[in-house]
């Protein structure tokens, strides 16, 4: 016989030779002074962001405020029905005012009410938009104008 055998045969006739009341004990009754208690731990969203909760949102985040430019506007009387068109770039003023916009290949689509990444869309015009950034809970309202634009070296478009 192998030494595992010898073993497995060794504590099968422990076990067998225990009394059979010692197997089926009831296990002993819960102390009553012992008090089983859990934390929850919740922090206000005024206060200060919660350490735990991810720094990226769910919808994936986003260009921030920083980086977008306002492209254009497709301005409707039915205010939820207008359009601000972003893109992911930066811009320059010229001295005659003109602006020159380098903007990422990606365009946003918004209307009011709708976010990317720390900015919330608040109000749409026929020559600004009005937003809601957010930065650590607090949140701020930026009015973002659209002014003529030049493409490259060329005159304005």
């Amino acid at each position: 016989m192998s030494r595992a055998h010898i073993i497995l045969f060794s504590m099968l006739a422990v076990a067998l030779s225990l009394p059979a009341t010692a197997l089926a004990q009831d296990p002993p009754p819960p102390d009553p002074d012992l008090v089983m208690r859990r934390e929850v731990f919740r922090y206000p969203d005024y206060a200060r962001r919660n350490p735990f909760a991810p720094l990226l949102r769910a919808d994936g985040g986003g260009p921030r405020f920083e980086r977008l430019v306002l492209l254009g506007i497709i301005f409707s009387v039915d205010g939820p029905s207008s359009i601000a068109l972003f893109g992911e770039g930066s811009a320059t003023t010229a001295s005659t005012g003109a602006v020159s916009v380098v903007a990422g290949a990606r365009t946003y689509r918004l209307r009011v009410g709708e976010s990317i990444g720390n900015t919330t869309i608040l109000e749409i015009h026929k020559n600004q938009v009005v937003v809601g950034v957010d930065e650590f809970g607090q949140s701020e309202r930026h009015t973002m104008e659209l002014r003529r634009r030049t493409v490259g070296q060329g005159g304005p478009s």
